[in-house]
């Protein structure tokens, strides 16, 4: 149970990151941003290591393994590739630029859907009882850290997150929002392939 609440803590300092952002105190932002990292990954893989296992057929735990590495790559991706990393993570100059492309065209909060991808998938793959606790509790905990980014931080410094918010849904992708983002990943391809 311990490791569990070591991820709350993890989200816990996520909170204080958004908060950070909000006041524009920028030295907070990358001691904030570690202790997420290094809390959230330790308790994750801590608790996909506990002992207590629940049965499931073989077939399962093969899935799991095929879709962990996609969700946590679909994960990184979403965090750190497609966002401004220094603006994101560090900085408190600069001109932010709101990023409503590739899977943020799906929905605002993609890594929502990827952390719960992986945590899924590393369930199927470990069968941790304690996991099986946990992730309900953690993906609630990244559903609000998503609200308070928004209330907090995104609406007041991004003036087009409004007109984003009405074309894009939060956690959901719907109908529009598919072929947004099918349109925006053939943009990204032309812009690689005009590069190259």
């Amino acid at each position: 149970m311990g490791y569990i609440l070591l991820g709350v803590l993890g989200f816990i300092a996520g909170y204080g990151f958004e908060l950070a952002s909000a006041k524009r105190v920028a030295q907070l932002k990358p001691v904030l941003a570690v202790a997420v990292a290094g809390l959230l990954t330790y308790s994750t893989v801590m608790v996909g290591m506990d002992s207590g296992r629940f049965w499931l057929p073989a077939w399962l735990q093969a899935v799991g393994g095929i879709i962990l590495p996609v969700s946590l790559l679909l994960l990184l991706f979403s965090m750190f590739l497609e966002l401004p990393f220094v603006a994101t993570y560090r900085s408190r100059t600069g001109s932010p630029r709101l990023v409503t492309t590739g899977t943020y065209a799906l929905v605002r909060h993609p890594t929502v859907a990827w952390y719960v991808l992986m945590l899924g998938s590393l369930l199927l793959l470990t069968r941790s009882e304690l996991l099986l606790v946990a992730l309900p509790v953690w993906v609630l905990l990244d559903v609000i850290w998503v609200v308070l980014q928004e209330r907090l931080h995104l609406t007041r410094v991004f003036p087009e997150y409004a007109a984003y918010q009405r074309t894009t849904p939060m956690l959901i992708p719907n109908r529009r929002s598919i072929p947004a983002f099918i349109r925006s990943l053939r943009s990204i391809r032309r812009q690689i392939a005009q590069r190259g």
